[in-house]
């Protein structure tokens, strides 16, 4: 078993972050080419709430692919779900609930990859939002 994955390190491009249709996108995956994705007008309703991320780890398959771009609000913990986080500075996508007042469990979906525990004051967690939309690019 491998711990759960990551997305990508932060990127250091000075042309990150980015303003598309008053959607902040966050250049997060290093070095990449650039590429335009059209949001749907339905997401107006967030605007400047919702960060798009490029995902590059297997660790939410198959409900997330690698390669996809999520699409999450940036409210904090809600409630159960999957969320963008970032932890120790890298990001990551996890499902997670709430095991008590101190402490999150955070799980991948992948099975290669084993659930942990996060306390809810624990410094080096910042929970970026609940995802909302995951686009699989083909």
């Amino acid at each position: 078993m491998h711990d759960c994955g990551h997305v990508a390190e932060d990127s250091t491009d000075e042309n990150s972050p980015k303003e598309v249709d008053l959607i902040k996108i966050e250049n997060i995956a290093a070095r990449e080419k650039e590429t335009a994705i059209l949001i749907p007008e339905v997401f107006n309703i967030y605007r400047e709430k919702l960060t798009a991320i490029a995902i590059t780890s297997d660790d939410m398959e198959p409900t997330i692919s690698k390669n996809a771009i999520i699409l999450c609000n940036d409210f904090g913990f809600v409630g159960s779900g999957i969320y963008a986080v970032k932890i120790n500075g890298v990001y990551s996508v996890k499902r997670i609930s709430l095991k008590n007042t101190e402490s999150y469990i955070m799980a991948c979906d992948n099975k290669l990859y084993e659930t942990f525990e996060v306390a809810t004051n624990d410094e080096r967690l910042e929970i970026v939002g609940l995802v909302r939309v995951a686009i699989n690019i083909l």
